[in-house]
């Protein structure tokens, strides 16, 4: 017999779907999975990974490396978002229910992501739906290391930017004095002086940020824990 899951899921997110003792990854190239099952009761299970830090040594030195090309790209995309966080998934999915087959069967299951409400200064759970609707168990997995990532990625984008103008006025003021035009040369150097001071001072409020979501995130958790405990 056949179990088919439909996955309809944000863009460019994936999706570990267990059945029994298969498991199988839903992601952008495979969003219907299929299972080959005697009949029987199967528990089910659809979860979102969660991060782990995403700074590496590695990747410390891939960015130096390629810096200014991506900042280039950067530039031409407009790619520095202030509202890095918005992305952040501080809860992935983690939902649980059982399927009798007895006959091929096809299941539904869509969701979204946590989002941030700045309103309530707190994350809305993810949401999803499932069709047929049947007995479910939730439980969401907290995903700390979403904000830090976010920040670094954020921090990254806006270094890769100022590399892009410290190259182009680093190359204006050599010309500069070595054309024995002093005063551009000054003036050049004194633009990337101010814009270096400009990119500190967003990395040091954007990580008051960061730290202030984590205080909301740490509130907020101590809060799901209690309510998941009274549940049970």
């Amino acid at each position: 017999m056949r179990l088919t899951i439909n996955i309809h899921a944000p863009e460019g997110e994936r999706l570990l779907v267990t059945v029994g003792e298969q498991i199988q990854r839903c992601d952008k190239e495979h969003r219907s999975l299929q299972f080959d099952l005697p009949a029987g009761t199967y528990p089910v299970e659809f979860r979102q990974e969660t991060e782990g830090p995403s700074f590496h040594i590695a990747k410390l030195l891939a960015f130096l490396i390629f810096m200014v090309p991506w900042g280039i790209l950067n530039v031409l995309l407009m790619n520095v978002d202030t509202g890095w966080w918005k992305n952040c998934k501080t809860f992935c999915l983690k939902v649980e229910t059982d399927i009798h087959l007895q006959q091929d069967e096809k299941v539904s299951f869509r969701f979204v992501n946590t989002k941030y409400e700045e309103s309530r200064q707190s994350w809305r759970m993810p949401e999803y739906q499932m069709e047929p609707a049947g007995s479910v168990r939730e439980m969401p997995q907290p995903n700390p290391d979403s904000l830090s990532n976010g920040y670094l990625s954020f921090l990254a984008r806006i270094i890769s930017v100022y590399s892009v103008l410290a190259v182009l006025m680093g190359v204006l003021s050599y010309s500069a004095f070595s054309a024995g035009i002093v005063w551009i040369g000054i003036l050049c150097l004194g633009i990337l002086v101010g814009c270096g001071g400009v990119v500190a001072g967003v990395a040091v409020s954007h990580f008051q940020k960061l730290r202030k979501l984590r205080q909301e995130f740490s509130t907020q958790l101590h809060f799901q824990v209690e309510k998941t405990a009274n549940r049970s």
